[in-house]
């Protein structure tokens, strides 16, 4: 059986590619969601009758469209089902799981998609998904099932159920914000802080958690440590500078090595950082 790594060891690997990805904001999200066992939030828009990614407009058929095993062979089917599915239905809600797999995926994962429009009118797309550990009774098929159901809370409260009577804990029915955190780390790895200091950090105050990812795309496999990252717009035009790091309370002197915003209130003394 493949050894799984641990989610330090992953965003030790992946947060280099992650920094150079137009969707890092949203990945370094879904890496805290993900080892944090929350469920991750993201959405696709669809335009004549083909998923597409927001950001980059791409066709997700283009972006997984070369499976190289027959399990991401599976995953694109369902993608083509995901498209069909969307143009043939103005409401809706389907879900799929992937099971885990040695040396692929570690765990279970369980998708949700519910129809949307944005505000233009445009279709669209909303995904939600968990990860979890359990029995399965035909994994394989399960992969490959695209479960279409009536969209009401009720439906997606017995997915949850479903969900918990195999983890055999409760599942969380909200999902926790980490689109702030994800900011002020991407924007200190632009600025030139280590970024295996940084790394470090997320682990130590929980924005990555104890549990092991379900997978994470690769864009630039060469990519390592280093502290020259290259400029990315897509990360600039969102980061606001809202957190700082650091070093020591500027009441009392306690060390907090840290990063902190406006608010932030010493354990310590209990003084207050007011922002710069």
């Amino acid at each position: 059986m493949t050894r799984i790594e641990s989610s330090t060891e992953t965003a030790r690997r992946f947060f280099p590619v992650i920094l150079q990805s137009p969707w890092a904001e949203t990945h370094l999200s879904s890496l805290a969601a993900e080892t944090n066992r929350e469920w991750d939030h993201w959405y696709y828009v669809s335009t004549n009758g083909q998923l597409k990614d927001p950001v980059t407009g791409k066709k997700l058929i283009d972006i997984f469209g070369n499976p190289k095993d027959e399990i991401e062979e599976k995953e694109l089917r369902i993608i083509h089902e995901l498209n069909s599915w969307l143009e043939e239905n103005s409401e809706g809600l389907a879900f799929w799981i992937s099971p885990k797999a040695d040396g692929k995926y570690p765990c279970h994962k369980l998708i949700i998609h519910r129809i949307a429009y944005t505000l233009t009118g445009e279709k669209a797309i909303l995904n939600a998904a968990i990860l979890f550990d359990g029995p399965l009774k035909n994994p394989e098929l399960l992969r490959e099932t695209l479960i279409v159901r009536p969209d009401n809370e009720e439906e997606i409260e017995n997915i949850i159920l479903w969900i918990e009577e195999r983890e055999k804990q409760e599942v969380p029915r909200e999902g926790k914000n980490y689109t702030f955190q994800s900011r002020v780390y991407l924007e200190l790895a632009l600025q030139g802080f280590s970024l295996q200091r940084i790394v470090e950090e997320m682990t130590r105050n929980g924005f990555i958690g104890p549990h092991p990812t379900s997978c994470l795309p690769i864009y630039k496999p060469q990519a390592t440590f280093s502290n020259s990252i290259p400029y990315n717009p897509f990360i600039m035009a969102k980061i606001n500078g809202e957190a700082k790091f650091v070093k020591r309370c500027g009441v009392c002197g306690k060390e907090i090595n840290s990063f902190i915003s406006k608010g932030y209130r010493c354990p310590s003394c209990g003084g207050v950082y007011e922002g710069c």
